[in-house]
């Protein structure tokens, strides 16, 4: 099952209307829900155990619990009862298209579609062994090939590849863009990667015409 991190987020019960949950603790929460420990999850992040004991405090404070089964329990249950709870919405045929022609031509990709604080929807191609290194690759203009030795290669290597489709890639109808909106719509997927992801950061891989996205 997977569950997108929207789903997660609007689940929480918060303690306080105030209080909004940062990509680090949702990675922690979601880092203890999979069965880690804080030793753990600081050693899978390379961050001191004490960072990820002020995470876990944070959250705590935020969903007015004081133990990690107390918050793994309200976390998992309110998660599990908003899932279930939910009404799925209808892809459009261009979101249909795109996880088409990804399944036909990247069988073993995953893909994802996510919506910016800007109200724009964004789509993912996810490549890897799913506990692998992030990598985000910012691709050229057309998306190179992703071919059978290339995705072994991923995985000998322990690499995750997120990429994040610029605007009009893989689409039967898209709004074009000027360059600033487009290099703004780049940098929203950019954040979005690293947010749904919950990573605290992320490499990038700039490729071609991408390069000027990864700079920015």
């Amino acid at each position: 099952v997977a569950i997108g991190d929207g789903v997660i987020l609007t689940a929480l019960p918060l303690s306080a209307p105030g209080y909004s949950v940062t990509a680090a603790e949702l990675r922690i929460l979601k880092q203890l829900l999979c069965g880690s420990n804080l030793s753990g999850a600081a050693a899978q992040d390379g961050v001191s155990h004490e960072t990820k004991r002020t995470q876990f405090k944070s959250l705590c404070r935020k969903l007015g619990v004081r133990s990690q089964n107390e918050l793994t329990s309200a976390a998992l249950t309110r998660i599990l009862l908003n899932l279930t709870a939910g009404n799925p919405q209808r892809a459009s045929r261009g979101d249909r298209l795109f996880v088409e022609l990804i399944h036909e031509f990247v069988p073993k990709a995953r893909t994802f579609l996510l919506s910016g604080p800007s109200g724009t929807d964004h789509r993912f191609i996810d490549v890897g062994p799913v506990g692998g290194a992030p990598v985000v690759l910012l691709h050229s203009q057309i998306l190179p090939d992703l071919r059978a030795e290339d995705i072994a290669a991923l995985c000998k290597h322990d690499l995750r590849l997120i990429i994040p489709l610029r605007n009009g890639a893989m689409a039967s109808s898209f709004n074009r863009l000027g360059i600033d909106a487009h290099l703004d719509h780049a940098c929203e997927g950019i954040g979005l990667a690293r947010s749904h992801f919950g990573l605290q950061r992320a490499d990038i891989l700039a490729c071609i015409s991408g390069s000027a996205y990864g700079l920015e």
